[in-house]
């Protein structure tokens, strides 16, 4: 294939019909005003770029396999930012394409062309940094949106709790932010647990949850209940009339009455009794320890971010780092930051006894000379613009005219001044880059030998690794760490070794 098209629409087509087939139009369109014939289209619905990795777009994964096979000449797209709309996915995007100088032909008119000039990796940069912002800001507004239902007292997010449902009126009549209705057998249930809670002596919420099923109590679809099933029942305050919605901000309270199930005396006897079962428990507050990896520890099952948390086996409390989707994907936090703080050291240590200065000092003259050589190219465009001026302008002086803007010059002084600004941002750079490398030696010294010292605090420990450490992937038998420079992206490492 020579000619392909690419296509992406983020939400579902039932609440965006005309996405995809609004692109299809526009971009069959440039296909046909460039004279191509699109021989194959790829294709991603309702996938959001801000939430996946462009891996993970089965689309985009098939394009992608078939710019590295060297199959594609010419790539029709809407838009930029239906290629990516993170930053980073969008320029690993762009050196691929630029790697297998795939020309890139954008559909819709406000796009300006993707060029693989020595300038053009900062100006794509910075349109890519525009379409991250437009999406944090409509996610914000999403956000915003929230805490205003919220405010009101209704339903915000998440999962409706067991109790409860939307009314299937509402529902059939498509109202989305339907409200909630009772499920009498259901809140039946609730109450009889709560009460059984009151009346049992146990010593663990497991060994209740066990009782509760014994007595034949069961979860929605006839399913035994869970330790967390169970928790959630007795610690929900919807149960008790009160809505809260969290935000990074705080809690918003809010009080229902029309929800409640259990008085105010009853709640707060079970509130009072789970907090003791929890203290005896003696479980460990995530809260309040810190995760040295936190957003560098993915799963290599489903790729997705670890989060870290308390787990516990056979009565023994401790932290793990642990995947939400693949529950035996996990690892002890302690022993993986010290294995990762260790292997991190080696890595460095092994490049500083090699040659790495020489290898260092040839990375550091060559970026100095690229941002020179692209300086240069930029002073002799505006060397051009500035004599195409002085020239229209004595002609109009020769001709006793005014000097008439028409589109042409109009395009030329947009050129100038967007030149003018690279030439500051290129300049920056290379100043930037002289003051990070006076010395190859001293910066070895001073940044590598003592890369993560123990006497260095947690949060300074994990600025350090994000520095480092590009991934770490988790699987139930391996830990595979992938190293990157702190300062050179072309620099990298793996170390891999088995669980405990």
């Amino acid at each position: 294939m020579n000619t392909v098209a690419y296509y992406r629409n983020s939400i579902s087509a039932d609440k965006q019909k005309l996405s995809i087939d609004m692109q299809m139009h526009h971009v069959r369109e440039a296909a046909l005003n460039n004279h191509l014939l699109i021989e194959n289209e790829f294709i991603d619905r309702a996938t959001s770029a801000r939430k996946t990795q462009i891996e993970e777009r089965s689309g985009m994964k098939l394009l992608l396999e078939a710019i590295k096979k060297g199959r594609v000449k010419n790539l029709i797209v809407y838009s930029r930012c239906r290629l990516a709309r993170n930053v980073q996915q969008y320029m690993s995007l762009f050196e691929l394409l630029k790697q297998y100088d795939v020309n890139v032909i954008f559909a819709a008119s406000f796009e300006v062309p993707m060029t693989y000039t020595m300038e053009s990796e900062l100006i794509e940069r910075i349109l890519a940094a525009m379409n991250q912002e437009d999406v944090d800001k409509l996610v914000q507004k999403l956000q915003d949106s929230k805490i205003t239902v919220a405010k009101d007292g209704k339903h915000a997010g998440g999962a409706i709790p067991f109790g409860f449902k939307k009314s299937l009126e509402e529902v059939e009549k498509g109202i989305k932010k339907s409200e909630w209705k009772k499920v009498d057998q259901e809140i039946k249930d609730i109450e009889e647990i709560y009460q059984l809670f009151l009346d049992e002596d146990f010593t663990s919420l497991q060994m209740f949850v066990d009782l509760t099923n014994e007595k034949g109590k069961r979860f929605r679809n006839d399913k035994e209940w869970t330790y967390a099933g169970m928790k959630k029942v007795l610690t929900n305050p919807i149960y008790n009339g009160q809505r809260i919605y969290r935000t990074t901000e705080g809690e918003i309270k809010r009080k229902v009455s029309y929800l409640q199930i259990i008085d105010d005396e009853i709640w707060q006897q079970v509130q009072i009794k789970m907090n003791d079962l929890i203290t005896k428990r003696e479980r460990p507050k995530d809260v309040y320890e810190t995760y040295l990896l936190k957003n560098l520890v993915y799963c290599s099952e489903c790729n997705q971010m670890m989060s870290g948390r308390s787990h516990q086996l056979k009565g023994v409390s401790f932290f793990v780092y642990k995947c939400q989707r693949h529950s035996k994907v996990r690892a002890p936090k302690e022993w993986l930051e010290m294995e990762v703080l260790k292997k991190a050291n080696e890595f460095f240590k092994n490049m500083l006894e090699s040659n790495f200065s020489k290898i260092i000092e040839k990375i550091y003259n060559g970026e100095i000379a690229a941002y020179s050589e692209a300086v240069k190219d930029i002073e002799q465009d505006l060397k051009r613009l500035e004599d195409l001026m002085v020239e229209r302008t004595e002609q109009a002086l020769e001709r006793g005219e005014a000097l008439h803007l028409d589109d042409a010059i109009k395009n030329e002084l947009k050129q100038f001044e967007q030149n003018q600004f690279i030439i500051s941002e290129l300049t920056s750079k290379i100043l930037e880059i002289k003051e990070k490398f006076k010395t190859i030696d001293d910066w070895k010294l001073g940044s590598l030998m003592n890369i993560i010292a123990d006497d260095l605090n947690d949060e300074e420990k994990q600025e350090l690794l994000e520095d480092i450490v590009y991934q770490i992937e988790i699987s139930q038998e391996r830990v595979l760490i992938i190293f990157h420079h702190p300062l050179f992206t072309g620099i990298t490492g793996r170390e891999e070794f088995g669980l405990i």
